[in-house]
């Protein structure tokens, strides 16, 4: 589910690689809480643990709350729908 930058990236891949959860980060440069650089440190952990499928979907106007833009927005509930287990 939506994400913004974690602090712990390698914590944060292992737990979701290992449970098998889904990963749409978002990407917001103007976050005063977590440093923006965190997400394209988790993207980078994610390509490095050989997850290709991950969503990272950039805000570039919005501060730490992305994640009620990103709620609204159809394109997270169309990707979640193209997974199944």
């Amino acid at each position: 589910m939506p994400q913004p930058g974690v602090q712990m990236p390698q914590k944060f891949v292992s737990t979701v690689t290992k449970t098998n959860q889904l990963a749409y980060l978002l990407y917001v440069p103007k976050d005063d809480v977590v440093a923006p650089s965190e997400s394209e440190r988790v993207v980078d952990a994610f390509k490095k643990a050989g997850v290709t499928d991950i969503q990272l979907t950039v805000y570039p106007d919005d501060g730490h709350d992305s994640w009620t833009r990103a709620y609204a927005e159809p394109t997270l509930y169309d990707w979640l729908l193209k997974h199944h287990r």
